[in-house]
Order: structure tokens, then C-alpha cells, then sequence
């Protein structure tokens, strides 16, 4: 089935079949081939790094969210949970580093409960790094 890349609603749609399905590696085919065909479009970037992060790939999952902010530095989804990924690695300087440059940008996201969640997992790390 030819889905055209100028249209991404459909390619997305396609994208959470496969996911439901169980079928993670044809979804993360599919959102390689949308990169290839639309690297401007962040949300691609976004679910790819997703998928990568829940199949534990974590370093993938960097790599696409560093991929997505070259290209907008302010994009706070991918920023977040690149921060988010990093406190997990017990990268808390560069975790909190991504936070608070992505934070200083973009001060209206503050009090989402997804950016919340990244800060207080980071202060968390943080605090268990400073225990040790």
C-alpha cells in the first residue's frame, strides 16, 4: 500500500496499528521510511525515540532525540524525554543540562505533568548521586 509522505495522518495511524499488533519492528520500519521521506516532521522523531525507549534501546532512543532537536531546539517533547532518559542513566548533569536549557526556552510547559515528572526524576537521581 503506497501511503504518500506529504500525508502523515495516515502513516502515523498506520504506525499505532502495528504497535497494537505487537509488531515493533515493521512500526519502527515504517517511521525510518517517514524520516527518510519527511525529516522535517518532529512528531516521527518523537514516536521512533519512543519505541526505541520501551524496548529499553536507550542509547537509539538519544540518538533520535538529539537527531529531533538539532533541527528544533525547542521541540520540549523530544527535549523532556531525552532529560528524562539521561536521569535514568544516571546521567543527571546532562540530563539536568538538556532540562534546563529546553526549560529556559520554553517556560509555558513548566506545570505539564509529563515535564514534571522528568524534574522530579532527575532531583531524585541527582539526590541518590549525592548520597553516594
Amino acid at each position: 500500500m503506497k501511503l504518500y509522505p506529504e500525508w502523515p495522518s495516515p502513516q502515523e495511524s498506520l504506525v499505532k496499528v502495528l504497535l497494537v499488533q505487537r509488531k515493533s519492528d515493521e512500526a519502527r520500519a515504517q517511521l525510518e521510511q517517514m524520516i527518510g521521506d519527511a525529516p522535517e516532521r518532529l512528531s516521527t522523531y518523537l514516536m521512533l525515540g519512543q519505541i526505541y525507549h520501551q524496548e529499553g534501546e536507550r542509547a537509539l532512543a538519544v540518538e533520535t532525540y538529539e537527531k529531533a532537536l538539532k533541527q528544533d531546539p525547542e521541540f520540549w517533547l523530544a527535549a523532556n524525554d531525552l532529560a528524562f532518559i539521561l536521569s535514568e542513566e544516571g546521567q543527571v548533569r546532562r540530563s539536568s543540562n538538556v532540562h534546563r536549557n529546553w526549560h529556559g526556552r520554553r517556560r509555558g510547559c513548566s506545570g505539564r505533568p509529563r515535564v514534571l515528572d522528568t524534574s522530579v526524576g532527575f532531583s531524585t537521581a541527582r539526590g541518590r548521586r549525592n548520597r553516594d
